[in-house]
């Protein structure tokens, strides 16, 4: 789904199949993400990609994929312009 211009992702987007492992959200316009859906897919989920968004913060709802072995992938002028945290 990337390159595609999407300003967001409806959450049952990540319903059924289970079995995804990689998702590619990079170069669009998102400005928040579904991160309850992100998150029940830990158990396969290898690669999240959304550089090149207009994501402004890290959440920490993403740290159970992460520490679950999941590479997030974050890059791009709004996040790194404006960076902060949020819990």
């Amino acid at each position: 789904m990337s390159h595609n211009e999407l300003t967001e992702l409806p959450g049952v987007l990540f319903g059924p199949p289970r079995n995804i492992t990689a998702i590619y959200l990079q170069n669009n316009l998102l400005t928040v993400l579904p991160l309850a859906e992100l998150v029940s897919l830990k158990p396969q989920l290898r690669i999240v990609d959304v550089r090149a968004n207009r994501l402004q913060h890290f959440h920490d709802e993403l740290m159970p994929l992460i520490e679950n072995g999941t590479r997030v992938l974050y890059a791009g002028k709004y996040f790194t312009r404006s960076l902060s945290y949020r819990k």
